[in-house]
């Protein structure tokens, strides 16, 4: 095995597919209310300069229909800067204003707010058990400027009803040139 390769076993192991534990939120049971999220956040994005002050001065916790965004500001800080429906699974991503940075998040249909690793949306996979995958990719980076030192494909797989099963790491490329 050449340095390369020890050196990503070695990275893979420092950071683990997912370290963020799913967390369990009632309120985003049964899936996303996409529609009531984007209404909330129009009503909210110019009466506020960020979600976290309109949370903290109680009105968006006020609004009924707010619940849910509510709920994913306390968690996440910001409101979903996009959402998409796979089936019974929603992903959303937040974007951090300061320097742009992405967070992807996946809801199961329990409730469960699950962090993906990745940058864009992922790619829908159904097995013939009729289970779904959800495929993100990662580029791995020593830092924040540097160039990506290998592409990993995270899995997340679910049930046909939305339940989130299990992750695991899929294939990766080395994109080292030395």
């Amino acid at each position: 095995m050449n340095r390369n390769g020890i050196y990503l076993i070695f990275w893979l192991l420092l950071f683990p597919v997912s370290a963020f534990a799913n967390q369990y939120v009632p309120a985003l049971v049964g899936g996303l209310n996409i529609l009531q999220i984007n209404q909330c956040k129009q009503k909210y994005e110019y009466v506020c300069s960020t979600p976290w002050k309109c949370l903290h001065k109680k009105q968006m916790a006020k609004d009924k229909s707010c619940i849910q965004a509510t709920k994913i500001v306390s968690l996440t800080y910001y409101l979903p800067t996009e959402i998409k429906k796979y089936g019974a699974v929603t992903v959303f991503y937040v974007t951090f204003p300061a320097d742009g940075g992405e967070i992807y998040y996946m809801v199961d249909s329990k409730g469960y707010l699950i962090k993906a690793k990745g940058e864009h949306f992922p790619a829908s996979h159904i097995l013939p058990n009729k289970n779904q995958q959800l495929i993100f990719k990662h580029a791995h980076k020593d830092c924040m400027a540097c160039e990506v030192v290998a592409l990993e494909k995270v899995v997340y797989e679910f049930n046909p009803q939305g339940v989130y099963l299990r992750n695991k790491l899929g294939e990766i490329q080395n994109e080292r040139k030395d």
